[in-house]
């Protein structure tokens, strides 16, 4: 006979099932590939267990842990594409370039 599960443990059947009090929608702007891995079904218990914890999920412990491996993030990747769009762009403040002064600025927002 199985006990039930005390207010601070774990019950090994919920482990992965969404709860009913969090709403979760997925939006992904890119294109996100989907892999399988074959893992020891006692390992997976675990990390469920591991990721409930921490208030994640498996796949975000792993999509983590592939972000540290490689070295890029999302946030890189994306401030990369930004400069290389900037830098093919071509555009210019004119031949001598266009600075302004803090009184410059203050003069124009005031209307002066």
């Amino acid at each position: 006979m199985s006990q039930v599960p005390g207010p601070d443990e774990v019950d090994p059947r919920d482990v992965g099932r969404p709860s009913q009090s969090v709403t979760r929608i997925t939006c992904y702007t890119d294109y996100v590939a989907n892999l399988t891995l074959a893992i020891d079904d006692e390992l997976l218990r675990r990390a469920r267990i591991r990721a409930l914890e921490s208030g994640t999920s498996v796949n975000a412990a792993v999509r983590d842990f592939l972000v540290a491996y490689t070295g890029v993030s999302q946030q890189d990747a994306t401030v990369r594409t930004l400069v290389t769009l900037a830098e093919d762009a071509g555009a210019t403040s004119g031949d001598t370039g266009r600075s302004w002064t803090r009184e410059d600025i203050y003069e124009e927002r005031a209307g002066r």
